[in-house]
């Protein structure tokens, strides 16, 4: 395959499974909630989440420059990989829950934003503007897959903690991916250095990074609303058991997912 083409297949895998661990992890935590602590509960959920997120992309400032993005990402999955053998074990909910809120907005998010700066930097501006709506697709592609996965496990007979373990595997998946990239190529390098200097000098004040930040800053405010509104909805038509939960919030994925790819 052209160069090209393999950045653009490993970038597409890397947000693949990315968005499907959070997926998961995101669904099973919002099921426990409601399933013990009631529907009142989901919101102080992503309230958590969103602190913890805060936090966690702040320490990210205070990272030295120096450090390769790839490297990072390979930290985060690490602690990721260590960490979420030990929260799944937890028998106390409430010890679990707090446990995967922790995880998904320390350690999760700023992998997610270090993931989607990495990409970016894998391809030139013109190489970008081809190949990264093509990535984007993975975004709907993982809700789809993460929510049909997720109904499929529990019609298996799988409990809705053993869902967790998908997360667990995502992430096993995504860090092979990037091992293997990083082997098989000497560096991972940005492409900037590849423009002309005053293209380069534009390039910078066009980059995708402000674009980024508001997108995720409308995903923050628009995606929890809008998931506690069909949730509540949900739990008061079909109860609050976690099973149920989880079907619901996987059918909301797969039609937000296809929403997303059209």
């Amino acid at each position: 395959m052209p160069k090209e083409t393999q950045r653009t297949v490993v970038s597409w895998f890397l947000k693949f499974f990315l968005i499907t661990a959070q997926t998961i992890g995101h669904t099973t935590a919002l099921a426990f909630t409601i399933q013990y602590f009631g529907i009142a509960g989901a919101p102080w959920l992503f309230l958590g989440i969103g602190l913890m997120s805060l936090l966690g992309t702040l320490l990210q400032r205070f990272l030295p420059k120096s450090i390769r993005k790839e490297h990072i990402i390979l930290v985060y999955s690490a602690v990721l990989l260590v960490s979420l053998p030990y929260i799944f074990s937890l028998h106390s909910v409430g010890a679990l829950v707090t446990g995967i809120v922790i995880a998904l907005g320390l350690v999760h998010m700023p992998l997610s934003i270090m993931v989607n700066f990495y990409i970016e930097e894998l391809f030139s501006p013109l190489e970008a503007k081809k190949n990264l709506p093509v990535i984007e697709s993975a975004e709907g592609v993982s809700l789809v897959v993460g929510g049909l996965g997720m109904i499929t496990a529990l019609s298996l007979g799988l409990t809705p903690h053993a869902l967790l373990w998908i997360w667990l595997g995502s992430h096993i998946l995504l860090t092979l991916i990037l091992v293997f990239w990083l082997r098989i190529n000497a560096r991972f390098p940005s492409l900037y250095h590849l423009l002309p200097k005053e293209e380069h000098h534009q390039q910078q004040r066009t980059n995708y990074s402000g674009a980024l930040k508001l997108m995720i800053g409308c995903l923050f405010l628009l995606l929890p609303l809008t998931e506690l509104y069909f949730t509540s909805t949900f739990v008061s038509i079909f109860g609050e058991r976690s099973a149920r939960i989880i079907t619901g919030l996987s059918l909301f994925l797969v039609v937000a997912g296809i929403g997303t790819l059209f």
